[in-house]
């Protein structure tokens, strides 16, 4: 998103045309249709923390600690940015789901592979799109062909649960490592699995369980699975994630005891299209 444009931003959403299956008449046109358009609008969000540093850590400690700082702050900021999106994109989904009646897809306690298959059929009617393409078969020992697939972000609590799929395959597995997500651990059939610990552990059970259409939601935890252009997070040119620096001194540290080191980030982050995401949910982490 530009600078100076607000602290809206706006997504637009074509809808797909219907088929043209009845024959032309020769030298007539057809009637021809109207594009059916959806606006979606976020409002952007600055998020930010630092730390301090003292003069005695700089003048005494054994590590670089401004160095070790940056470290730190970068995997909060990242951790952040992962759990805001997953609030928003999950909060948001079940807002549409109950507004609208989109597929989700309930276990009671543990998942089985059938769950998985109604999963990937709500998408694959939906006309939802893969977000990764076909892993060919190499000559490689012991590797298996990888489907077209959409993705599933789990927990790392609910590993075994995702490894006692019957049709389960480890990344070791595939024919190349070209293309595999960051964090990705399997595949099952036209699902592959990335695992994350800010994923859905429970977090969200109070806040889902207060909407009527996931009132059986008690103890248990979300699997997401996306399609291509399920939802879309944006930044503010110029106001993306950033480290801060500042040094000694100023009015408020006349003696020089103390500096900061910190970020700040703009963003937001909803669902586009909910027909193209799904989710099982009241999934304890355990394999039917």
């Amino acid at each position: 998103m530009p600078q100076n444009a607000g602290d809206k931003i706006h997504f637009r959403r074509y809808e797909s045309l219907g088929l043209a299956t009845t024959p032309l008449n020769e030298g007539t046109n057809p009637d021809g249709r109207n594009l059916s358009v959806t606006d979606i609008q976020a409002s952007l969000q600055q998020y930010g923390d630092y730390v301090h540093i003292t003069d005695q850590v700089d003048l005494m400690a054994r590590d670089p600690v401004l160095t070790e700082t940056a470290e730190l702050l970068g995997e909060q900021m990242g951790k952040t940015r992962d759990v805001l999106v997953r609030d928003a994109i999950l909060r948001d989904y079940v807002e549409r789901i109950q507004n609208d009646g989109e597929s989700k897809v309930d276990v009671s306690g543990s998942i089985s592979d059938a769950e998985l298959e109604t999963a990937v059929d709500d998408l694959l009617t939906a006309d939802a799109r893969f977000i990764t393409g076909a892993i060919r078969p190499s000559t490689g020992y012991n590797t298996v062909p990888i489907r077209p697939a959409y993705v599933a972000i789990f927990n790392p609590n609910q590993r075994k649960a995702v490894e006692a799929f019957s049709d389960f395959v480890p990344v070791s597995e595939y024919p190349s490592n070209e293309n595999v997500l960051d964090g990705e651990w399997g595949a099952v059939k036209n699902v592959r699995f990335v695992m994350s610990t800010q994923a859905d552990n429970g977090e969200l059970d109070t806040w889902l369980n207060n909407h009527s259409s996931l009132s059986s939601y008690t103890n248990g935890k979300v699997l997401p699975i996306f399609a291509a252009d399920a939802y879309g997070v944006t930044e503010l040119t110029g106001g993306a994630a950033a480290n801060i620096v500042k040094v000694q001194g100023g009015t408020s540290d006349p003696l020089e005891l103390r500096r900061t080191s910190g970020w700040k980030m703009l963003m937001t982050a909803m669902v586009l299209n909910p027909k193209f995401m799904t989710m099982i949910v009241n999934w304890n982490g355990d394999h039917a």
